[in-house]
């Protein structure tokens, strides 16, 4: 029952994340919240691993001399140690891998980069790129390209994690692309359009099937 509980907080705390922003639980009815992080910081976009173990989250703890931006902490239910994944990468955006082993994330300005949760000295640097999601399968990453940043021109693109080829799912003229893939690995739902008139849609993997 441990991971529902945690799935809900965190949906909550990123809708709602307050100045100072900490990651909270709360039980599936809302009944019961706990504050699990602390302190004057930042900590949001929180992730559940995939065994409902860990918490990978980002935060500005420990960031505010020279290095102003966000680095990825991760912190373990069982027993609430807290350890920090990265230093001074500046992270925008992340996913963990459904393995809970690797994660990958938007670092300014290197774009796609995978780490290793349990040695993050093994940091493997892919593509320009935001926004990654894992493949249920964990072979392959989806992620927002952009193409021309004068019209606002995206692409969702797949690259393979083995050959390192790069897939246009779709073109979009309409701003940046946002997407989660289905447990089933067939579908992709994505916000897109202009700030202010974004949508959800639905596509096949394979760029089929575009329905709003």
């Amino acid at each position: 029952m441990s991971r529902p509980i945690v799935v809900l907080a965190i949906m909550l705390l990123a809708l709602t994340g307050p100045v100072f922003g900490q990651v909270d639980a709360t039980s599936d009815t809302g009944s019961l919240v706990s504050q699990i992080t602390f302190g004057s910081s930042n900590d949001w976009f929180p992730t559940v691993s995939s065994d409902g173990k860990w918490i990978v989250f980002e935060s500005d703890r420990d960031s505010r001399g020279e290095h102003q931006g966000h680095d990825l902490w991760r912190f373990e239910i069982s027993s609430g140690i807290l350890t920090r994944i990265t230093s001074n990468q500046s992270v925008h955006m992340h996913d963990q891998s459904p393995s809970g082993r690797r994660v990958v994330f938007d670092s300014h300005p290197v774009g796609l980069t995978i780490v290793d949760v349990d040695d993050p000295a093994e940091v493997q640097e892919l593509v320009p790129g935001g926004r990654p999601v894992w493949s249920p399968r964990g072979d392959t990453i989806f992620f927002d390209a952009r193409v021309d940043p004068e019209q606002k021109s995206h692409e969702l693109r797949e690259i393979d994690l083995d050959s390192g080829e790069i897939r246009t799912v779709f073109h979009s003229t309409s701003g940046y692309v946002t997407p989660t893939v289905s447990p089933d690995g067939r579908v992709i739902v994505y916000s897109m359009g202009p700030w202010g008139e974004r949508d959800l849609w639905t596509i096949s993997v394979d760029g089929s099937g575009m329905e709003q």
